[in-house]
């Protein structure tokens, strides 16, 4: 039982990882002669859900308005985006109960109980590339 319970706390923390960013460019190119863009085809086939399309749209174009850069039908570079996704699953484990019934000094003897139950939760984990 112990084991058990073990295993499902290792899942449960292995589950509680935070939000990572990582990012990587062509540290040779002049980003400085580039001044105007455009999103190519792929923004528009973003397997997600219109609202989270917008909302990563106009994330991105407060981002890229902050750099200096504008909006054209004419641009320099296109920005590509792209989704991967992931199903993941965590579980929980609870125990409750009373141990030895009366504690053990009632004369050392005695069932008591225990009850553990198991949550298990199922989630998307995601990555977006742009």
């Amino acid at each position: 039982m112990k084991k058990t319970i073990t295993y499902f706390m290792l899942l449960v923390f292995a589950g509680c990882s935070s939000i990572t960013t990582t990012y990587d460019y062509d540290k040779n190119a002049d980003f400085t002669k580039f001044k105007t863009y455009a999103y190519d085809e792929s923004a528009e086939k973003l397997p997600i859900m219109q609202l989270d399309k917008d909302r990563l749209i106009a994330a991105v174009d407060r981002e890229m308005q902050a750099r200096g850069f504008s909006k054209s039908d004419n641009p320099d570079m296109l920005v590509g985006l792209h989704v991967t996704t992931h199903q993941g699953q965590t579980a929980t484990a609870t125990t409750t109960g009373t141990g030895m019934y009366g504690g053990p000094w009632r004369y050392g003897y005695g069932g008591g109980f225990t009850t553990t139950s198991v949550n298990v939760e199922n989630y998307t984990d995601g990555t977006l590339f742009i």
